[in-house]
């Protein structure tokens, strides 16, 4: 069962932390980690849509920008996913 008024306060804790936050690791790392948490999660990612390249060119497709409790291999997996086959 979730504990709504921890989570809360978790939630108000990271938001406060992040006000001053800098380093953009740091801040993607608080954030899944309050998401693994408040989830009860076994494992968490952060990725964003992104332009990159490939042998085509350009390329648009997911990039991890963090990960938690995942193993490497399932990391250097998930780091770029293109919607091409």
């Amino acid at each position: 069962m979730l504990d709504e008024l921890g989570d809360l306060e978790l939630v108000h804790r990271i938001s406060t932390m992040l006000i001053g936050e800098q380093d953009l690791a740091a801040l993607y790392g608080k954030i899944v980690d309050a998401a693994v948490a408040i989830c009860g999660s076994q494992f968490g990612t952060m990725q964003v849509l992104s332009a990159g390249s490939d042998s085509e060119g350009s390329a648009i497709g997911l990039q991890l920008l963090c990960a938690r409790h995942l193993p490497e291999d399932a990391v250097r997996f998930w780091q770029w996913v293109s919607p091409r086959p």
